[in-house]
């Protein structure tokens, strides 16, 4: 159990599973390894790097994954699980995966290598840069190429197998995509809501305004 985790109000067995996968520094915050980087959380700051590498978490023996939840960060990765406890009855084929600040395109090969046929959650966040990584992801872990682009009347353009498409930010996502364009990525895109993130629900939920 850690102190600041009790504090966000995170069940036990949430801080259980995830134990083996963080470490603490001198002060007592929260340390978690992205090989090139470290995520750091503490009372009063969250930072997030980013690398070229990625943090993971749960079963790491590939072949017994049968899900891979994919988040924007660790902290919402046990966020969450803490919210999804319940409702998850094999926990031991469960895998978390976090780039970080960034997605990258050699970060979505090797997800594809790897985890292409399993199931695949992503709680990415609820914002725009949010619903736009996990759009360029879901492509990437298909192996198609996506282009996104800006329009100056506050439109976004995504040129998709061939054909554009256009989104206001507000109606952009996964879904909105597959349903123009006819395409079915084959992802769970989990997000809470009334708030941006799972991590942000329960940083909310705990009174907690940084």
């Amino acid at each position: 159990m850690h102190p600041y985790l009790d504090r966000l109000g995170i069940r036990s067995e949430v801080q259980e599973f995830f134990a083996p996968f963080y470490d603490t520094d001198e002060a007592g915050n929260l340390c978690f390894s992205y090989g090139e980087g470290f995520e750091h959380y503490g009372l009063g700051f969250h930072k997030v790097p980013l690398s070229s590498g990625c943090w993971l978490a749960g079963n790491l023996c590939f072949p017994q994954v049968d899900t891979i939840v994919i988040c924007s960060s660790a902290m919402e990765a046990i966020a969450w699980l803490d919210y999804s406890w319940h409702r998850i009855a094999d926990r031991f084929s469960l895998l978390f995966f976090s780039a970080g600040a960034s997605l990258s395109g050699e970060q979505a090969a090797w997800l594809r290598e790897h985890f292409s046929n399993k199931n695949i959650v992503m709680a990415l966040g609820n914002d725009l840069l949010g619903r736009l990584s996990a759009v360029k992801l879901a492509a990437g872990i298909r192996g198609l190429k996506l282009q996104i682009c800006y329009l100056a009347e506050e439109k976004v353009q995504i040129l998709f197998r061939g054909q554009d498409y256009l989104f206001s930010p507000e109606n952009l996502s996964v879904n909105a995509l597959e349903k123009l364009s006819g395409f079915r990525f084959r992802v769970i895109i989990s997000t809470p809501k009334n708030y941006t993130s799972f991590f942000e629900q329960r940083k909310a939920a705990a009174g907690l305004s940084f």
